[in-house]
């Protein structure tokens, strides 16, 4: 099944990158590459490496008393192979998965682990989510577009589910029977059969099961920073900070190539592309990720050769910081067997 989906995300990942192909202007496309600025290069580069080191800071103080000898280059090291396995390797999650398990075993707790990733990112997404929302304010015709207004509304409504969640204890267990009592409807009605039936039960099983273990992680989230008011800001503080950096990222991407869209342009669009590249449809965001760029930023008056040109420009960026993870990946591979080789 897992084969099946990566296999539909490549091919969808190719058709974006087909279409976008046939969307631009292949002269005017490669003859912006000729006219790179050098100091907005410079500059761009220096944002991304903030990005990362704030995002490294934020998980160090989410993380706690971490043991003595282990120091903040660690982290980093973490966090960049995290950008090889998710970008490099075809899995969105997969970067996670690796900073959870080698943190984990450095600190000798797995779930402390568990809960310093999810936390990094869990804060990061509900930010992005406040921004989807009110970024457009500042520019309240984008509100009158679909495509913006519907991932606010969605945005606004995965907010509210959160706080249902926090505030009750088991609000989905009327969900759930009344999700189990349709299933048994259709079985009586429909006359499904026995198979069908199963594989309904257990899909909707393990859909409340996911609910239920997201629901856990988020009351955890807000008990952590809940009892430590100090962190609790610092997180805030760093998360608004990425976020900004982040419009930086864009500004400097698209005047790399010349290009001015307009500093209120880019605060209101960037978010809510952000979150629509988000959608695992395709293989780590390829293809999907500079097509939204493309598009939101086309409601905006930005040429597709120019769109395209910064999207695959913060691409290469993070094609590069991905190829570095992999090498402090296979160094600290090569670096564990050489120790079992001394101890053998």
């Amino acid at each position: 099944m897992k084969r099946k989906l990566t296999f539909i995300k490549c091919l969808v990942s190719v058709g974006f990158l087909i279409l976008l192909s046939r969307m631009v202007n292949a002269e005017g496309f490669l003859k912006m590459f000729s006219h790179i600025e050098l100091f907005p290069l410079t500059l761009s580069i220096l944002v991304s490496v903030g990005m990362i080191l704030v995002s490294c800071l934020k998980w160090n103080i989410l993380l706690g008393k971490a043991p003595p000898n282990m120091r903040f280059s660690f982290l980093v090291k973490l966090y960049l192979v995290g950008y090889y396995f998710s970008n490099l390797l075809p899995s969105n999650i997969g970067g996670d998965v690796f900073r959870v398990f080698y943190l984990g075993k450095a600190i000798k707790s797995q779930s402390r682990a568990a809960a310093s990733v999810f936390v990094e990112r869990f804060t990061g997404f509900l930010f992005l989510l406040v921004l989807v929302i009110i970024m457009p304010l500042f520019k309240k015709t984008m509100y009158q577009h679909p495509a913006i207004f519907l991932p606010s509304l969605g945005a606004f409504s995965v907010l509210a589910f959160l706080a249902w969640c926090s505030a009750f204890n088991n609000p989905l267990a009327k969900l759930e029977r009344v999700a189990f009592g349709i299933i048994d409807f259709l079985r009586c009605r429909l006359q499904c059969s026995l198979k069908g039936y199963d594989v309904l039960k257990k899909i909707t099983i393990r859909f409340f099961e996911a609910i239920q273990n997201f629901q856990e992680k988020t009351k955890q989230t807000i008990s952590i920073l809940k009892d430590d008011r100090k962190s609790l800001y610092s997180v805030m503080g760093l998360t608004v900070l990425f976020y900004m950096l982040t419009w930086g990222n864009i500004y400097f991407s698209f005047s790399v190539f010349g290009i001015a869209p307009g500093l209120i342009n880019i605060v209101v669009l960037t978010p809510v592309a952000m979150l629509m590249a988000m959608l695992p449809v395709s293989l780590g965001s390829l293809g999907l990720a500079e097509g939204v760029f493309v598009f939101y930023f086309g409601l905006a008056g930005v040429p597709v050769e120019s769109a395209l040109a910064m999207s695959l420009f913060v691409r290469f960026k993070v094609i590069v910081v991905s190829v570095l993870g992999m090498i402090f990946h296979f160094s600290m591979e090569q670096g564990k067997t050489g120790r079992s080789d001394r101890r053998a």
